[in-house]
């Protein structure tokens, strides 16, 4: 499924008013020096799925209000240097999680993946290690 082109439309000022004062809504500045305005998408009761999710090249911003679970694996990225911005304000859970390039990703619950965690990114963390976690034996 492609998030950033399911779910809900919606607008920054919308998804704003509806989730006020989050520790991430400074990542918004970077749409601001983009120039193109991103595809916001909205899923208002969470999202499960068992096919592969992934993004565009973006820009996009995406907000799962509850969990993203999906039984396959789970691709965030955006073409180089394009912004894209995805919050679960629950947990994540994939068997695999692989993020890179732009993306910024905020989980408010757990992040559970059961195959590996793969990233790249000069700056970006996908989440605290302490609320990460990996049923897969290194």
């Amino acid at each position: 499924m492609q998030l950033d082109e399911e779910g809900q439309a919606s607008s920054i000022p919308e998804i704003l008013e509806q989730f006020p004062g989050r520790e991430w809504s400074w990542a918004l500045e970077a749409f601001e020096y983009w120039g193109a305005p991103p595809t916001v998408r909205l899923y208002p009761s969470g999202c499960t799925t068992t096919q592969p999710v992934e993004t565009g090249d973006g820009p996009y911003f995406v907000v799962v209000d509850g969990d993203l679970t999906s039984t396959a694996p789970v691709d965030l990225v955006t073409c180089d240097y394009t912004p894209g911005l995805v919050i679960v304000t629950g947990s994540l859970n994939a068997p695999l999680l692989y993020f890179a390039n732009n993306i910024r990703v905020f989980v408010g619950g757990d992040v559970r993946v059961s195959g590996a965690c793969l990233g790249h990114s000069e700056t970006a963390t996908p989440c605290s290690p302490s609320r990460a976690s990996s049923t897969h034996a290194p």
